[in-house]
């Protein structure tokens, strides 16, 4: 018998509009596991200057290709016109805790799928399936699954449930007429950016911030969290 768990996850993309493409996934489970995917086949005509200053510049990938850059230098041999699969950090103090992906749909697909598999047994040997949590899912999920299945029956098929949750339902206390107003709450606050799961990754991943996809799948787990057990309030 399958058991169901949360997958918080958030994607990054060249636009919101029904051609985008992904540029970036972060997916972050209820162990602690972390997923983070850069796609190399997006496409880059339809960046504007705000997904470049905005999106781009916090993946790796992209600061790794910029002379006037250092600290990302020591992934440079890894990245540039290659595809990969790490596990992060490189060399650094820090425990390991975050796999990471660069390449093709099909590549970041493949070790999404991996990842998803290793993390999904239970202690008994069950195989879990997940349900997606993420922010404004109408965006996100129609690309989690276009990526990943073409075809919303098939995601199943990689253990990931074709439903998804929203959490501006937990921001709008599951009031429907405050939604536009969730949808316009802040997110990433001051003290959301010194939670001690944002600081861990933004150290691996050396600055990053808002709009990078893993602190803000983690960001989408830490609102979950907070607004479940009440030390978050809704709007």
């Amino acid at each position: 018998m399958k058991t169901q768990k949360l997958m918080f996850f958030d994607m990054e993309f060249t636009g919101l509009h029904k051609e985008a493409t992904p540029i970036s996934i972060g997916v972050v489970l209820e162990n602690g596991a972390m997923f983070y995917g850069e796609f190399s086949d997006y496409d880059k005509t339809q960046c504007d200057e705000w997904i470049t200053e905005n999106v781009l510049r916090n993946t790796i990938a992209y600061r790794a290709s910029l002379p006037s850059v250092i600290y990302t230098k020591r992934y440079q041999n890894y990245i540039v016109g290659k595809q990969i699969t790490l596990v992060l950090p490189i060399s650094d103090t820090l425990d390991s805790k975050i796999k990471y992906a660069y390449g093709s749909s099909l590549h970041i697909m493949t070790e999404l799928f991996g990842f998803l598999l290793i993390n999904g047994y239970g202690d008994l040997g069950e195989k879990s399936s997940y349900v997606p949590v993420t922010d404004v899912g109408h965006y996100d999920m129609v690309l989690l699954i276009d990526f990943m299945a073409k075809n919303a029956l098939e995601i199943s098929k990689f253990g990931i449930s074709p439903t998804y949750f929203d959490i501006n339902q937990l921001i709008a206390g599951n009031d429907p007429l405050k939604i536009p107003d969730a949808f316009d709450y802040t997110r990433m606050t001051d003290e959301m950016m010194s939670h001690p799961d944002i600081q861990y990754i933004n150290t691996i991943l050396e600055g990053a911030g808002q709009h990078n996809a893993l602190i803000d799948a983690m960001m989408i787990k830490i609102l979950y969290k907070g607004l479940k057990d009440g030390t978050i309030k809704p709007i």
